[in-house]
């Protein structure tokens, strides 16, 4: 007890810092952190607690588990979406919250270290903040179906193309016949029309049809440089033997080989035409299926907080379609 009451003394009565006060009380810098917010959001003076009987003091200070328990829990996954839109910060969401009923609120340190524990505790893969109307990822997946070639009988193997957006995770694919730039720009135009519009950056792998030259002086293939700009897009290419760069595409991908491929291997197609119309399916079906720890689809996550965010018109010609 008279370890708390000297860390609760030093924490109202000097200006020693944390870890300061942590180094001369032996205890941890954590939990100094704690009885400091604790004296502070409940607004304690030295002077009042140093007549408290032990059990009394040790109460205010362990006690407060307890009264948290009795506080308003805000929606965090409602927070972390509408933190995702730009100028929007948690003290202004702090503030909206406490709108409500300021007394059964939670402290505005309380409500960041929630919510920090809470994104903590979503997909890993989401720890890179992405804005809505960013980023657009893509690439080819490693997985190939195929359809049968009805003059030959033999098994065509095809490319698999896969897009996604950074914000909601809206994602497309399409079958093509290889790699080759121009099918490398038809599955873009063809993935631009399907999200009516084009995000800020585009953000391939490093493959020829994209990427000219690799590395930190990189050269964007001038031919899909000239596609990114005709739609008011950038080129900014993943960078090597940097994993987290491309974390975002290539979990999509393996998404897609799992939802799409795999359902796709007990199936018979004998065109191209025949197979994108199923991966289409597939890929609506995917999209539309609810989250599992926040609330929404990629559907309505795109629809409602992205679809608004991205360039809807080419270049100089306002008011003008995509597609």
């Amino acid at each position: 007890m008279e370890k708390l009451r000297n860390i609760v003394r030093q924490v109202l009565t000097t200006s020693l810092s944390n870890r300061e006060i942590a180094h001369a009380c032996s205890v941890s810098r954590n939990t100094v952190k704690r009885y400091r917010s604790i004296a502070t959001d409940e607004g304690f003076n030295w002077l009042n607690l140093t007549g408290l009987a032990d059990d009394q003091f040790n109460a205010l200070f362990n006690g407060s588990g307890e009264r948290l328990s009795r506080k308003r829990r805000p929606d965090y996954s409602l927070i972390h979406a509408e933190k995702q839109t730009k100028g929007v910060t948690l003290l202004l969401l702090w503030e909206e919250y406490c709108l409500e009923d300021s007394s059964s609120a939670l402290s505005y340190s309380h409500f960041t270290e929630s919510y920090r524990r809470y994104v903590s505790s979503i997909e890993r893969v989401m720890r890179q903040v992405h804005l809505p109307g960013k980023k657009l990822f893509v690439d080819f997946s490693g997985k190939k179906p195929y359809f049968i070639d009805q003059e030959t009988g033999e098994k065509v193997e095809v490319e698999l193309f896969v897009g996604v957006l950074g914000y909601s995770n809206y994602t497309f694919a399409c079958a093509a016949l290889s790699q080759s730039l121009p099918d490398w720009v038809d599955c873009h135009n063809r993935m631009f029309k399907f999200f009516g519009g084009v995000s800020e950056l585009l953000v391939p792998d490093n493959l020829r049809s994209a990427v000219s030259r690799a590395g930190r002086h990189y050269c964007v293939n001038p031919t899909y440089l000239d596609l990114a700009q005709h739609y008011g897009a950038e080129v900014v290419p993943t960078r090597p033997y940097k994993p987290r760069d491309k974390a975002k595409v290539e979990v999509a991908v393996q998404i897609v080989q799992r939802w799409v491929v795999a359902r796709l291997r007990n199936m018979t197609f004998f065109s191209l035409s025949d197979l994108n119309e199923e991966i289409g399916k597939q890929i609506h079906a995917l999209n539309e299926r609810p989250f599992k720890r926040i609330d929404g689809s990629r559907k309505s996550r795109f629809e409602s907080e992205e679809k608004a965010q991205l360039n809807l018109n080419r270049p100089g010609n306002p008011g003008g379609s995509l597609v």
